[in-house]
């Protein structure tokens, strides 16, 4: 199980539509669902617990994951390699065409916890609301 932190609007239309992954405009490595393994209340005022189910996560720790996603922000941008909502669209775009189906960031805030990003909508699920 992870965590995702929203708004009480964006939660409420998550649990009763799902989780459309073009809602996400932006991201630190790419557009995707982003959940973590601990719940942040920095993140948003409501919590969902859900569970993503990857099957061919790209995985590793946080700085080699950064550095795939800047890298493409760089190629993409070189005189200002931000991570823009159409960054964040080619990154997984990339990352899809490379087979993955997620991302697993390790100890992603240095504080040993873990991101789990769905690049598709239909690998997540809530399981409390």
């Amino acid at each position: 199980m992870t965590y995702h932190r929203t708004t009480p609007t964006a939660a409420r239309r998550i649990v009763e539509r799902g989780v459309r992954i073009a809602a996400s405009r932006i991201g630190s490595y790419g557009r995707g669902s982003y959940t973590a393994t601990e719940s942040d209340a920095f993140h948003g005022d409501t919590e969902l617990v859900v569970a993503v189910r990857t099957r061919t996560p790209l995985r590793g720790p946080e700085a080699e994951i950064a550095d795939f996603a800047d890298g493409v922000a760089r190629e993409l941008r070189p005189a200002n390699p931000r991570i823009t909502p159409d960054a964040a669209a080619e990154i997984r775009r990339r990352l899809i065409r490379l087979g993955y189906d997620g991302i697993v960031a390790l100890d992603a805030g240095g504080d040993g916890v873990d991101y789990v990003i769905a690049l598709r909508g239909e690998t997540v699920r809530v399981v409390v609301d």
